[in-house]
């Protein structure tokens, strides 16, 4: 039985007889692929491509294969990259654009999502490039691109945007920044929904990294509108907020039970509301307390409440 080597040899022989023969050529190159020499079949693969004629998009499709193969992430987005440039073809971009992510290839991927986003309504476009320009540590184009993202998209889909952009200031130190995305996310969702209770998750984060101490006060304020008054996760984030600065959060704990009775952080709270309950990670500026604190524990059989 003709094993692989022993194929490789036949094709060998073959193509020494007709060295300009393009399909033992091009069976020459999958067999040194096969035979785990990728990085050999790449450089067979681009002396074949000028001459390929019809199958000339197969032999490319199979060297950027070879090259990746060969572990040569940057000689296959420069490959698809010359090749985009020449047909201004965005499917082999984002081909380009999706190895280099994946192998943190920085210049190239910022340079391709940007090719990427000529259109400013191009949701999708600006999100990548966003994120390009963040992990290169752009954030000036990142802060713009972010923002048209935001702008274009809709649904989910902004909400998602906006969301990693906060994310993406809190990374870079700009827990503000951070801040006031998060509360835009509070504005955009509804009571009651998962969105809304994330939005909250991200308003107490980047309020915790900020010096000013003013999040469970303007919390506060915000679920004094009528219409907020039954947001259960507002209350909720209200009394980790007061509970972090040193403050009394038994009274939002009583609101974010009438709001959402079935709440088990809640119902936990109010039966107990312990320094474990009320979320400790956080760390906020203290702030005078206007109020009794709870204990920082219950002990077996007994609970400690406002009346």
């Amino acid at each position: 039985m003709l094993g692989k080597a022993g194929l490789a040899k036949r094709i060998e022989t073959g193509l020494s007889r007709t060295p300009g023969d393009l399909s033992l050529g091009i069976l020459d190159a999958r067999a040194k692929l096969g035979l785990g020499d990728p990085r050999a079949a790449a450089a067979r693969l681009a002396e074949l491509e000028p001459r390929a004629g019809g199958l000339r998009s197969r032999v490319f499709k199979l060297r950027v294969e070879a090259l990746q193969a060969g572990g040569d992430a940057r000689g296959a987005v420069a490959a698809l990259e010359a090749a985009a440039q020449a047909s201004n073809d965005d499917a082999l971009r984002l081909q380009a654009l999706d190895i280099a992510d994946r192998h943190q290839l920085g210049p190239e991927a910022l340079r391709l999502a940007q090719a990427l986003a000529r259109d400013p309504g191009n949701g999708a476009a600006q999100l990548r490039l966003a994120r390009a320009a963040a992990r290169a540590g752009q954030t000036a184009p990142a802060e713009a691109a972010y923002a048209k993202a935001v702008a274009a998209l809709r649904g989910a889909d902004q909400l998602n945007a906006r969301e990693e952009w906060a994310r993406s200031r809190l990374a870079a130190g700009d827990a503000a920044g951070a801040g006031e995305l998060a509360w835009a996310q509070v504005e955009a969702t509804r009571v009651g929904s998962p969105e809304r209770a994330s939005a909250w998750d991200l308003v107490l984060e980047a309020g915790a990294r900020q010096a000013s101490g003013d999040t469970p006060a303007r919390i506060e304020r915000f679920l004094g509108r009528p219409e907020q008054a039954r947001d259960g996760a507002g209350w909720r984030a209200l009394a980790r907020a007061q509970a972090a600065g040193g403050a009394d959060p038994v009274d939002a704990w009583r609101r974010a039970l009438a709001a959402d009775p079935d709440d088990p952080e809640a119902r936990a709270a109010w039966s107990c509301p312990s320094s474990q309950v009320a979320r400790p990670r956080l760390r906020w500026p203290s702030t005078p307390s206007s109020g009794p604190r709870a204990p920082s524990g219950c002990s077996s059989g007994s609970s400690w409440r406002r009346g």
